[in-house]
């Protein structure tokens, strides 16, 4: 369809509808418009700050939620704009959920999975697999689902047997402390975080964590699973019991031995014998004539 011929139809259904005659309406152009309205996506507004109820346009939105899902159920719709805090009343499953100004998102349980949420405040708990871009996680909020760039704003909890994979997302706690997720058993993949993280409470499944600046603390409270550290040079605090193992992967384990074996390292000292120099779990062999050559190898 021409664009002229888009122009043409909406200047002939310009007049109010009831003034339309029926050949207007019948009319091919008119038809060709109604059937590219049709493939429109259309964005239902919600804002519960507003004293008058709305009709979900934009310029005159919704004012409470339970009459926006009610209007998006009966008309199929599923793409939301929230202008205010929201606290979901009932399941919200195959849903794109847009904030305006990061208003929270109380999920209260809720089924959700299959839906998206970009710039929003995530609270609460919910059931279902989300995606959630460009968003804020609130303290205590509960983790299933794909995370990209991400502001975490407190400690976060697992869902159970929850498959948690985030990327490019950021600690936005100020000063010494930092994030922790805790209740693991599940599956967590954490790639090109920044800001230190913390492990509480991690029972079992196969991990994988890479962070670009700051530390990961794996305290006392890890009783299982398998947890891969990859990235860019950082520390690692791990304090796991025996059932959780760590595997140090990152690009700063060969610095951290080349500092032991220099001496350098106050938690491991370096240890020299005729035959043995050792720093922590390094061990090298002293060898040659003892007199004019020695030979060093790790063993």
């Amino acid at each position: 369809m021409a664009e002229q011929d888009v122009l043409d139809a909406i200047q002939a259904l310009s007049d109010k509808v009831d003034t339309i005659p029926a050949s207007v309406w019948n009319h091919s152009k008119a038809a060709a418009l109604i059937e590219e309205v049709h493939y429109i996506e259309r964005a239902i507004h919600v804002d519960t700050e507003l004293l008058v109820e709305g009709i979900g346009t934009q310029e005159n939105p919704f004012n409470t939620l339970e009459a926006t899902l009610d209007h998006m159920e009966a008309k199929g719709l599923r793409l939301l704009h929230v202008l205010s805090d929201i606290t979901l009343d009932r399941n919200l499953k195959n849903f794109l959920v847009r904030g305006i100004g990061l208003p929270a998102i109380d999920c209260n349980g809720q089924n959700v999975d299959k839906s998206r949420f970009d710039h929003c405040t995530m609270k609460g708990n919910h059931t279902g697999y989300i995606t959630v871009q460009e968003s804020a996680l609130a303290n205590n909020f509960y983790l299933n689902g794909n995370y990209e760039t991400c502001t975490i704003l407190g400690n976060l909890n697992s869902a159970n047997n929850s498959t948690i994979d985030m990327f490019n997302c950021f600690s936005g706690i100020r000063g010494l402390g930092f994030a922790t997720i805790t209740g693991v058993n599940g599956s967590v993949f954490i790639g090109n975080h920044k800001g230190s993280l913390g492990m509480v409470g991690w029972t079992a499944g196969t991990h994988s964590i890479g962070l670009t600046e700051g530390k990961l603390v794996a305290d006392a409270t890890n009783t299982g699973g398998e947890v891969h550290v990859r990235g860019a040079p950082f520390d690692i605090v791990d304090d796991s019991q025996v059932g959780c193992r760590l595997f140090d992967e990152t690009g700063n384990k060969k610095e951290r031995e080349i500092h032991a074996i220099q001496g350098l390292d106050s938690s491991n000292p370096l240890t020299i014998t005729p035959t043995l120099i050792t720093a922590g779990d390094i061990v090298q062999e002293v060898g040659g004539n003892g007199e004019t050559i020695s030979t060093v190898s790790r063993q």
